[in-house]
């Protein structure tokens, strides 16, 4: 289900607002969180060296950075952007 404040705030990000674009990302913190938990769980060695919230800080400041490249849409492809990002972020870690 879209969210219609979610596609605004995506709407404002894709048209330039900073501020836009930090209030969608964060909207995603807690749903990165629960997969970084699954990539820390998966990887012992990767929870010794860092936490859950350090993955997740890093991915959305690294997802703001890099916004201009996000070529979706949506509030899916944008939530499918940042769990890629995620997802890279601990394989590089390992």
């Amino acid at each position: 289900m879209t969210d219609p404040h979610l596609t605004g705030l995506l709407t404002a990000a894709r048209g330039g607002s900073r501020d836009a674009i930090g209030r969608v990302l964060e909207s995603y913190r807690r749903y990165l969180a629960r997969l970084a938990e699954r990539e820390l769980a998966r990887s012992p060695g990767l929870k010794a060296r860092c936490g859950t919230s350090d993955i997740v800080q890093e991915t959305l400041a690294e997802a703001y950075r890099s916004f201009g490249q996000f070529r979706g849409r949506t509030d899916q492809e944008l939530r499918a952007w940042v769990r890629q990002a995620l997802l890279h972020k601990a394989a590089k870690l390992r």
